[in-house]
């Protein structure tokens, strides 16, 4: 099922790469910021959708350990922001793992970006962006591992998927 979807995704996941501004050599850290805070609009009320999912922390046991909207906090030194409304539709447990395929994706790309970030700017906190630290690879795995065990719908999971990289980035370019 990782492999479907990362087919199914790969045009949309390039897509979205373009509009993430923080590998631009000249990046500034209101733009950072700004990234951060778009980020964290988009996040929270995702992370609050997928935990009212009934089962969704069965198939994956450390759910609340996965979400990232308190690092984004963190980051910004924050409490609220502007929060996106146009949410992909999670009313199931493959409809959430499609989603979540998207948000666990993200802390790989998170590793590359900010070595270029601390490259670039001067002392940006990165929570975020470096999220599981040295498990990152480890936690994906074992992602990948309870999305492949699941025997649920492949297509609802195909639409979450994509769903969730047109949402945010409709949620980014704005």
């Amino acid at each position: 099922m990782m492999a479907a979807l990362k087919a199914a995704t790969h045009a949309q996941h390039r897509d979205i790469e373009r509009l993430i501004p923080l590998m631009n050599p000249n990046l500034t850290m209101a733009e950072y910021r700004q990234y951060l805070g778009r980020m964290l609009g988009y996040l929270q009320p995702i992370e609050t959708l997928l935990e009212s999912i009934s089962g969704l922390s069965v198939v994956v046991p450390d759910l609340a350990q996965r979400r990232k909207s308190a690092w984004l906090r963190d980051d910004l030194g924050v409490t609220t922001v502007e929060e996106c409304a146009d949410l992909p539709s999670l009313t199931s447990i493959s409809a959430a793992l499609g989603c979540m395929y998207v948000l666990e994706g993200s802390t790989l790309g998170g590793q590359i970006l900010a070595r270029q970030i601390a490259i670039q700017l001067s002392e940006p906190r990165m929570s975020f962006l470096q999220s599981y630290g040295t498990d990152t690879g480890t936690k994906w795995k074992r992602f990948g591992a309870e999305v492949n065990g699941y025997a649920g719908d492949g297509a609802a999971m195909i639409t979450a998927a994509q769903t969730t990289f047109d949402t945010l980035a409709r949620w980014l370019s704005a």
